[in-house]
């Protein structure tokens, strides 16, 4: 009696569902927890055959074998040991079932004692755990950023094939380094400020953009976004940091800043230009209206002179385009008495500016005193090039013929002084003036690198 109830409070207080068999798989016992387990009532399953109770299918045979192998020899390869196996329940859905059976001999006869505990919400936290640390190293492995996983020290424990990317290093020569090892001497103390605070717990998150010394002995420009993995009293184990090569935008803005800068410096220049040009037009004006003509002409061709160079985005003007856009005003009505020649000669934006006015001012005073103002007159523009490269020299021959003898004293205006004074301190090279009898006849020379 007192055994019966000792196995009643065992059957009863189980947190394992506990089955009871005879040696033909006759159940003689079902405890609560096989109840809640398996879906089936004790009165249920008292006397059922286990196997069309619990049993897959396709399992049940090698049940039935193992059971007469048993009975034949003493010998189980499942018994007394733990396995997990799959069972149904009474609603057909299968479970994950972790199984310890016991035999027993009892007035000559086996009963086999089975201990089944439903394992399905282990086997799914394994699964998600398994599932997930694949995602992760699928992610960690095939994403764009580069990833590494650093100890308290700086030191690599982990790295993607990304970082080896950036830094030119192999993930086994990173194993070997600190962060401070790859990084760039000058951006040094702000990084490890932040990273000391993390390491402390005082900073869960942090970025910084520093440079990164590639093992080619190159700078890298990296963005690095720094996190840290805790313990569960939130202490900080080791510190995750996603870098990102940010290269390309930073020399982006290095060049955008460049060409902020050189955009003032020339809107500044060109202002000063104007200024000049119009303080030195109505100084040499003897009345408004021929003021107002000569300063539009000299602003048109400073105008022209600038779209030139914007088409090629300010880095240089062909000289061929400059003398055109020089002479153009002039060429409709007097093609035929002006020449030019000579090859393509790229110029650089300070040059082509002060070539252009000076064209504009030789054109202009041609128009008004020299060979252009008559009708027999004609003007030849030829250059070359001279000299090895390294020290070429560009040569402007300006050539006024068959017009009014030349007159010194026309060449006291703006224009005069422009080309005088002005044009071989831009150019930096040399200016010669000859007031012929035939006319005007200018010499430039220019060094070209």
């Amino acid at each position: 009696m007192r055994s019966a109830a000792f196995r009643d409070a065992i059957l009863n207080a189980s947190l394992d569902a506990i089955v009871i068999i005879g040696q033909d798989s006759l159940v003689l016992e079902w405890s609560p927890a096989a109840e809640v387990t398996f879906g089936y009532a004790r009165d249920e399953a008292i006397g059922r055959e286990l196997s069309t109770l619990i049993i897959p299918e396709e399992l049940r045979e090698a049940h039935h074998r193992g059971m007469a192998h048993y009975l034949a020899t003493g010998e189980g390869p499942v018994l007394d040991r733990r396995i997990e196996v799959q069972a149904i329940n009474k609603a057909g859905d299968r479970l994950p079932i972790e199984l310890a059976i016991s035999p027993t001999e009892i007035d000559g006869r086996i009963q086999f004692t089975a201990f089944l505990r439903d394992i399905s919400e282990r086997v799914a936290a394994e699964r998600a755990l398994r599932e997930g640390g694949q995602r992760l190293r699928a992610t960690h492995e095939n994403a764009f950023a580069a990833i590494g996983e650093v100890d308290q020290a700086g030191r690599f424990l982990r790295t993607n094939a990304h970082f080896s990317t950036i830094t030119g290093y192999t993930a086994q020569e990173l194993s070997g380094l600190t962060i401070w090892d790859i990084t760039e001497p000058d951006d040094l103390e702000a990084d490890r400020a932040m990273f000391a605070r993390q390491m402390a717990g005082e900073l869960a998150t942090y970025s910084v953009e520093k440079r990164y010394l590639h093992k080619s002995g190159s700078t890298v420009w990296v963005e690095v976004a720094a996190s840290t993995v805790t313990d569960e009293f939130d202490r900080p184990l080791y510190g995750v940091r996603v870098v990102r090569d940010v290269s390309e935008r930073r020399t982006w803005l290095e060049h955008q800043r460049l060409l902020i800068n050189e955009l003032n410096h020339r809107v500044k220049n060109t202002l000063a230009t104007v200024q000049s040009i119009a303080a030195q037009t109505l100084r040499a004006a003897t009345d408004t209206t021929s003021a107002r003509y000569d300063l539009e002409e000299r602003l048109a061709g400073l105008s022209r002179a600038h779209d030139v160079l914007t088409r090629e985005s300010w880095e240089r003007a062909g000289l061929v385009e400059i003398v055109s856009q020089a002479l153009q005003p002039y060429r409709p009505a007097q093609a035929d008495r002006i020449l030019t020649q000579g090859p393509q000669v790229w110029l650089g934006p300070r040059c082509a500016l002060a070539l252009a006015m000076a064209f504009q001012e030789l054109a202009t005073n041609a128009v008004k005193y020299g060979a252009l103002s008559v009708d027999q007159g004609v003007l030849e523009l030829r250059w070359h090039v001279a000299g090895d490269v390294g020290a070429r020299v560009l040569n402007l021959h300006w050539t006024e013929d068959r017009g009014p003898t030349a007159n010194e004293l026309r060449g006291e205006g703006f224009g005069m002084r422009l080309l005088k004074q002005s044009l071989a301190r831009e150019l930096g090279g040399r200016v010669e003036l000859d007031f012929r009898p035939t006319g005007l006849v200018c010499q430039i020379s220019a060094p070209l690198d």
